[in-house]
């Protein structure tokens, strides 16, 4: 369901047991309570089109049903017919338990959705059947009987219908998550229905891949002309289609083509650490990232890396979000990434300077790591490289940072926060 227009599938069971399937798109009118669908054959039934009308009554009580077309050849009219079956689920809310860590790569913030659920029955004959919950990463069962709702604080069960609002942990970097609720009767006669919950940290573009490229860790100097730039890489792809794709990555001393197979990735994620070796006296590398689906959709990102080797170089760059505090001084609260290397491991000693509305000041040196609060951090005569969380940077006001070396040497970068 997007909004008020309905797509998805259905199928239809003849009294022979021969199935039929369909894909359907319309619309509901939630004050009225009317869904109006459009079924269209696939496969077997390709050719076939029917009209159908549902009723949702406000309060309890089945749908009903009408159905109107030409089925295999045969006309057929149906009125105020019940589903053998109904079932419906919503998410209520979403609240955020933990935020996603800045430092680790496969890192994703928790969230617990509040699910409501209900199953009729117009036979009555739920009791002895089954409902099945399958998220992103489990699948729960429950039997419906008598005690189905045994534990549970907000849960009606009878043999025709059951109801149950309950909690649920969605955790991982999907652009929405997919739970899949299927209920079967004591019959062994069974429905099943997705519910989509958007990912408020995730905005997809429109082919529905994401690419995101960050570096992780220090680089490393290897041999005389070698460096490794340690990236996290992760694929967010909004079609479910990544198994089959692949990553290739340019600009490194040969081409890397990663598949993506299961695991690490999944149809629709993929995160991994992956270690860039870049070899030669160029001043400076950029190493492109193409992601590539299964369905051709593909998604570029392209990092620059300076050759800490040729001069002192400084990088400084935002990691994941901004929350915008609101208040008398109005500030955004982030987590920064500094990076700096000097070939004349002349650092310790130096000076570090941070300016936005005012400047501060700083002596590189063992302690400067505990002084800043750093979550990570190290301080040599060759590298100064830290991870800072919960930063006030003041609003509409870069950050900028000034690395100057004991022999009087300097590197500045700045940086415009975005939320």
């Amino acid at each position: 369901m997007d909004g008020k227009r309905l797509r998805g599938t259905a199928a239809i069971t003849l009294s022979n047991l021969r199935v039929l399937d369909f894909v359907f798109s319309g619309s509901f009118s939630e004050a009225k309570g009317i869904a109006s669908l459009t079924l269209k054959g696939t496969g077997a039934a390709k050719g076939t089109s029917l009209k159908c009308t549902f009723f949702i009554p406000p309060e309890d009580g089945l749908p009903n049903l009408w159905l109107k077309g030409k089925l295999l050849g045969q006309a057929i009219a149906i009125a105020d017919l019940p589903p053998r079956l109904f079932a419906s689920a919503e998410c209520k809310d979403l609240y955020l338990v933990e935020p996603a860590d800045s430092w680790e790569c496969d890192a994703a913030a928790e969230y617990e959705a509040n699910l409501k659920f209900e199953a009729k029955s117009s036979a009555g004959a739920l009791f002895g059947g089954r409902l099945r919950l399958e998220g992103p990463d489990r699948v729960e069962t429950a039997d419906i009987t008598a005690d189905f709702c045994e534990g549970e604080d907000d849960c009606d069960v009878a043999e025709d219908a059951v109801r149950i609002r309950f909690d649920y942990d969605l955790y991982g970097p999907y652009s929405s998550w997919r739970l899949l609720f299927t209920v079967e009767d004591n019959t062994g006669f069974a429905i099943s229905l997705e519910l989509p919950i958007e990912n408020p940290d995730v905005v997809t573009p429109k082919n529905g891949l994401i690419l995101e490229v960050r570096q992780t860790t220090p680089m490393s100097l290897e041999g005389d002309d070698e460096v490794i730039v340690p990236v996290c890489v992760r694929v967010i792809d909004d079609n479910y289609a990544l198994l089959g794709g692949a990553l290739t990555i340019k600009g490194l001393a040969e081409t890397q083509v990663v598949p993506f197979t299961d695991p690490p990735s999944t149809a629709g994620a993929y995160t991994n650490d992956i270690n860039c070796l870049v070899r030669g006296p160029k001043s400076s590398w950029s190493i492109q990232f193409t992601a590539v689906n299964s369905l051709g959709a593909r998604a570029t990102k392209t990092l620059k890396v300076l050759n800490p080797r040729k001069k002192m170089t400084i990088s400084l760059t935002q990691i994941g979000k901004a929350v915008l505090i609101v208040g008398p001084s109005t500030y955004y609260e982030c987590a920064l990434r500094l990076e700096v290397h000097d070939p004349d491991n002349a650092l310790i000693g130096g000076t570090m300077l941070a300016t936005t509305i005012h400047t501060e000041e700083w002596t590189i040196e063992e302690g400067i790591c505990t002084e800043l609060g750093a979550s990570h951090c190290r301080c040599e005569a060759g590298l100064f490289w830290l991870v800072a969380e919960n930063v006030h940077i003041p609003r509409h006001k870069p950050l900028k940072v000034t690395i100057i070396n004991r022999n009087g040497k300097r590197v500045s970068a700045s940086l415009t926060i975005r939320p």
